[in-house]
């Protein structure tokens, strides 16, 4: 004899459930606020997030004006410098930049060293010379 019922279980999902929660709570909400408030609301929102703000800030000596970026100059502030890391760490990490296993230097490193050598070796002997004067001056 076999049983013409299906006995199988649905798995309860919580994402559907909150979604459908979700839902009804914002019809009945969307619903208690007047169509024209709801929509100053949206717009206020959507100002707040693409317009910056100044505000005054106290602080022990005084008080000062201090620009406050807006949610979007945030994200858009967030996106350049995701891109200027990966770039500038994919430029730096380049065979131009890299010495090579047999330690001979990318030609972008080479010249760097190269340009900056003279000022390096200026700055590193000046303070041991002006030592060495310095104790030459005070010998007699």
């Amino acid at each position: 004899m076999t049983d013409s019922t299906d006995k199988t279980v649905e798995r309860w999902k919580p994402e559907q459930f909150k979604d459908k929660v979700e839902s009804k709570i914002r019809e009945s909400f969307i619903d208690l606020i007047p169509e024209d408030a709801f929509k100053k609301m949206v717009s206020d929102a959507i100002d707040k997030f693409t317009t910056g703000e100044t505000k005054r800030v106290s602080d022990y000596g005084g008080s000062k004006e201090v620009y406050v970026n807006s949610g979007i100059e945030n994200v858009v502030d967030q996106i350049l410098r995701d891109e200027v890391k990966a770039a500038l760490k994919a430029m730096l990490c380049s065979e131009e930049w890299v010495r090579d296993y047999n330690g001979v230097m990318g030609k972008h490193l080479a010249k760097l060293v190269a340009d900056a050598a003279p000022q390096m070796i200026q700055q590193l002997m000046s303070s041991m010379i002006e030592n060495a004067l310095q104790q030459v001056r005070f010998i007699g």
